[in-house]
């Protein structure tokens, strides 16, 4: 059995295999996240300043984003979940997410 791209346009992938001994298919999902960690962690050594009120604070990758909906139930595009999502972006395992070195309130 070798896996299948199922859509090479989007930054998730999608992998899937036929399994013949079971006779069904398997689907892997999956992300190059390195990219966006290795940004995220050149903007925490930078001071950045706000524009118009605002300011980056984190860079979430879309692999990380499905992971926290299932593991912790927190959906990024809820607001209702900011505080679960402040919660994660805090969290030391999380830490590389932050475009800031500072804890988010």
């Amino acid at each position: 059995m070798s896996w299948a791209p199922f859509n090479t346009a989007s930054p998730l992938r999608v992998d899937i295999q036929k399994d013949d001994a079971e006779n069904r298919l398997v689907f892997r999902q999956w992300q190059n996240c390195q990219p966006i960690i290795e940004a995220n962690k050149e903007r925490q050594k930078e001071h950045r300043r706000e524009v118009a009120g605002m300011r980056k604070l984190a860079s979430i990758p879309l692999w990380v984003v499905l992971e926290w909906k299932r593991k912790h139930g927190v959906d990024v595009l809820n607001q209702n979940h900011e505080a679960g999502v402040i919660r994660l972006l805090n969290d030391p395992d999380y830490r590389w997410l932050r475009c800031t070195s500072e804890h988010i309130a």
